[in-house]
């Protein structure tokens, strides 16, 4: 149940990226958090979090958070990936992120990318 609830906090960060970012600030414990500046907020990219690696410590009040990104989208129209690193804190029987950090890999912008062409029968 932990480990789902935690996967769960990763995978609506991702969400409210894209959809809603009113929300963002209540998967935090610290709610003061601003995500203007330091996130890529953008409702025409979309963040997929996939391979999320969640390891609870075992009293199960937290949790280390590993998982990666691929970004598709954005201002530039781009492909990116990276990997979340974070932690989530059970207060309460409520889980919140403590941290959540984006380490960009790699991007490409859409125009990089070409198609391969069908060979001809």
């Amino acid at each position: 149940i932990a480990y789902d609830a935690v996967e769960n906090l990763v995978n609506a960060f991702g969400y409210y990226l894209d959809d809603s970012t009113d929300n963002l600030p209540k998967l935090f414990l610290d709610t003061s958090r601003s995500f203007s500046n330091t996130e890529p907020v953008n409702a025409s990219a979309i963040h997929q979090s996939v391979q999320p690696v969640i390891t609870l410590t075992p009293d199960g009040k937290s949790a280390t958070i590993r998982a990666r990104l691929l970004k598709v989208g954005g201002k530039a129209g781009e492909l990116a990936g990276g990997t979340y690193e974070g932690r989530a804190i059970n207060g309460g029987g409520a889980w919140k992120l403590q941290s959540l950090t984006l380490k960009p890999t790699w991007s490409s912008a859409f125009n990089q990318w070409k198609p391969a062409v069908e060979r001809q029968r």
